[in-house]
């Protein structure tokens, strides 16, 4: 379960690498908050990997990372919203269709597992 934690707001961020359209590792893994992307191994496949794949290549092309650090999620990644030259990566993931905003009904029959 999450609380109701102050974010740590603009934490300089080194980027290590992409696991997965909404999962990332900067030293830690870190979980993009607020958002779900399709998975990279299963039925979600191919979308799963041009999610990933778009965010590889944000990442490569940005001259400035910045993380907000929100909380820590069921499995003790960061929750975080990712801001690649000042702009707000969940968000932009959201609007171009690659994610969708995270509600617990779509995972676990409805269980919440942040």
């Amino acid at each position: 379960m999450t609380t109701t934690r102050k974010p740590i707001k603009g934490v300089k961020a080194k980027y290590e690498r992409v696991i997965d359209g909404d999962t990332l590792s900067f030293l830690i893994n870190c979980r993009l908050n607020r958002i779900d992307a399709p998975e990279t191994k299963g039925v979600e496949r191919q979308l799963g990997q041009v999610t990933k794949n778009y965010l590889i290549e944000r990442i490569n092309a940005a001259h400035d990372i910045k993380i907000d650090i929100i909380d820590r999620d069921y499995y003790a990644r960061l929750l975080i919203e990712l801001y690649i030259d000042g702009v707000n990566i969940n968000d932009e993931l959201v609007e171009k269709r690659l994610a969708e905003v995270y509600t617990p009904a779509h995972h676990n029959n409805g269980v919440l597992d942040i």
